[in-house]
């Protein structure tokens, strides 16, 4: 299924030891704004309702820094969009989840039998509500790779009120994960097995498929990635009228 938002950026930023220096209020280089709807993925099996509402996810966890920044735009009005929340989750660096129990796979990808409880954790997950300009900021750190999916992490974006909800993952292209692996928090590991470059899996059409690949850019002593997202809103474009379709 295909619903296009426009995903305007991610920001990756500072390490763990040294996250401060990329808190900086320098403002990324926005995009032009496009009102068409994000392409659409799916959730995934680690998805958890928690709403934990926080700006800094890494909470500890190491790995290099990553500042994502989103502008949530509206498709209708193409503005920015006050009061939109934007949900997201990862894996750390080792390729886990917190909060659920994680399946341990060998570098073949195979099952190991064994598994990673992490359900008391709440690690690398955080909710933001958009602000006055429709902008949010999560520090967080590079996932780890995690099979069978290349290296991702995910989103999904609610409207302030009637509206449609966005759910995505965004992708690191394996070149890029080869230069960040190299840090010591992922070395134990090694490079991302999954070597493709686009989605073989998925129902998109490559055109819709690159807009989630993603290059963040060195900032500091991490990186740093800026986006915009378009979500489909219907408060403002049907006034009094979205309450009535609410209804039943």
């Amino acid at each position: 299924m295909k619903r296009r938002t426009v995903l305007g950026g991610l920001a990756g930023a500072a390490s763990t030891l040294a996250i401060g220096p990329l808190h900086a209020e320098s403002k990324p280089t926005q995009a032009a704004p496009g009102c068409t709807l994000i392409t659409q993925d799916i959730t995934g099996p680690y998805y958890l309702d928690a709403r934990q509402v926080r700006s800094d996810i890494a909470d500890g966890q190491p790995g290099m820094p990553l500042q994502l920044d989103f502008q949530v735009i509206d498709t209708f009005g193409c503005q920015p969009l006050p009061g939109a929340t934007v949900h997201i989750w990862q894996c750390n660096a080792s390729g886990l989840y917190s909060g659920v129990k994680n399946l341990v796979l060998d570098r073949e990808l195979n099952p190991t039998g064994g598994d990673v409880d992490l359900r008391d954790s709440n690690f690398l997950r955080g909710v933001q509500t958009a602000d006055s300009d429709g902008r949010v900021r999560f520090q967080s750190i590079v996932p780890g790779w995690y099979a069978p999916r290349p290296t991702h992490l995910h989103l999904k974006v609610y409207p302030p009120s009637f509206g449609e909800v966005a759910t995505t993952q965004l992708y690191f292209p394996p070149a890029f994960c080869d230069e960040v692996y190299t840090h010591e928090a992922y070395v134990a590991r090694g490079p991302t097995p999954i070597r493709d470059d686009h989605l073989t899996a998925s129902s998109q059409s490559s055109s819709d498929q690159e807009e989630l690949w993603i290059t963040p850019v060195k900032a500091g002593l991490g990186y740093q990635h800026f986006m915009q997202l378009a979500v489909t809103f219907y408060g403002q474009a049907f006034g009094e009228l979205a309450e009535y379709y609410e209804q039943g």
